[in-house]
Order: C-alpha cells, then structure tokens, then sequence
C-alpha cells in the first residue's frame, strides 16, 4: 500500500520524467529514467511493461485501458503539470465502441490530445 508521500513522489517524478500519448484512439502513459528501481517500484502497483528506449534505457509504458485510467485517477490530482493530460486519457481509456471510435476520427494517432478534448 502506497502512502500520499509515495504518491506525491510518483506524481513529482511522472511531471519531471513522464508523458502522455494517443496511440490509435486510445492514450497510454510512459516513464524514462536511467536507472530501472523506480520504474519496476511503480510497475509494481500500477502494471504496465518495461521497455528500453533507442539509447538503451529504461521505459516503463502503461499501455491497458484499466492501468492507463486508474494511474491517471490516483496520481494525476497530485499533479502540477500533467494533471489536465492524465484528466483527458482517463476520459479516453474510459469509453468504447462508437465513443472510442469518435476519439479516433478526431484525433491522428501519435496525436497529443490535451486542449482539444472537452
């Protein structure tokens, strides 16, 4: 179990080292750092796959619909700058079917979706 400290550190670290993408229609969240024991500490509660980067480090990425939304709506609040970003890809990970697919015809894939959405 995660105290608010450690979920203060996590949100502290993700707007330092962390981004939000649109793959298809739906967003998935990636973490780099060069060293892997904060990754694989935060891999460990909210899932997600490590990955190494072109340069060979390491990367932790969120890519399920229910590990994308639940670290957005735990750590995203705690945010300074991520907090709107992490708002809308718990909004598009939310939905399915014909919403998901709206997302999609919206939005180019790769495409950053964070003043367009609401």
């Amino acid at each position: 179990m995660l105290t608010e400290r450690d979920l203060s550190y996590i949100a502290g670290f993700f707007d330092g080292e962390g981004s939000v993408f649109l793959s298809g229609a739906a967003c998935r969240i990636a973490i780099s750092q060069k060293d892997p024991e904060v990754l694989l500490w935060i891999q460990s509660t909210f899932g997600g796959r490590m990955y190494h980067t072109v340069h060979n480090n390491p990367r932790l990425i969120l890519t399920k619909n229910e590990e994308v939304v639940r670290f957005a709506e735990v750590i995203g609040p705690l945010t300074k700058r991520s907090r709107e970003r992490l708002r809308v890809a718990a909004k598009i990970n939310s939905t399915r079917g014909a919403e998901r697919k709206a997302w999609r015809e919206k939005f180019p894939p790769n495409h950053t979706p964070y003043k367009e959405a609401m």
